[in-house]
């Protein structure tokens, strides 16, 4: 009766083990698309920069994955749209602030 429940928790155990490693293989993967979804996303800042933390959180949150080249992949690539947002966003605040883009007349033409 006693090795019955043994195999029985062993089975229930190893399922477990399984599943997590796929759902960190789901993870790096969705790391990855939102790695790719950067590449366009950083010429917007805000937008570039939500992303990228959310990239990034799911790319090391998946390092236990059996997929490793996904979760580097995913780090890389996110880390990389930050980086590109990050100096996209101060580019854009020092020429508001010290260049000859005039705040005033971008807004005109917006309305």
């Amino acid at each position: 009766m006693v090795d019955c429940f043994k195999i029985m928790l062993m089975i229930l155990l190893n399922a477990v083990f399984i599943e997590e490693r796929w759902i960190h293989s789901q993870v790096a993967r969705n790391s990855v698309k939102i790695g790719i979804v950067m590449l366009a996303a950083w010429v917007i800042p805000l937008i570039g920069i939500m992303l990228a933390v959310t990239g990034l959180v799911t790319g090391i949150a998946s390092i236990p994955s059996s997929r490793r080249d996904l979760v580097r992949a995913g780090i890389f690539l996110n880390s990389l749209g930050l980086g590109l947002s990050l100096l996209n966003l101060t580019v854009s605040i020092y020429f508001l602030l010290y260049g000859d883009i005039d705040l005033n007349l971008l807004l005109e033409q917006l309305y």
